[in-house]
């Protein structure tokens, strides 16, 4: 259920996998 921004964001795609893991949720403000 990580995938749902992999389609409009792109690079937040992996971070969102990354997210749901509660390790590198934070990447998504190092964009």
């Amino acid at each position: 259920m990580a995938a749902v921004s992999t389609d409009a964001q792109g690079p937040l795609q992996y971070v969102e996998f990354f997210r749901m893991d509660g390790i590198l949720h934070i990447t998504t403000n190092s964009s």
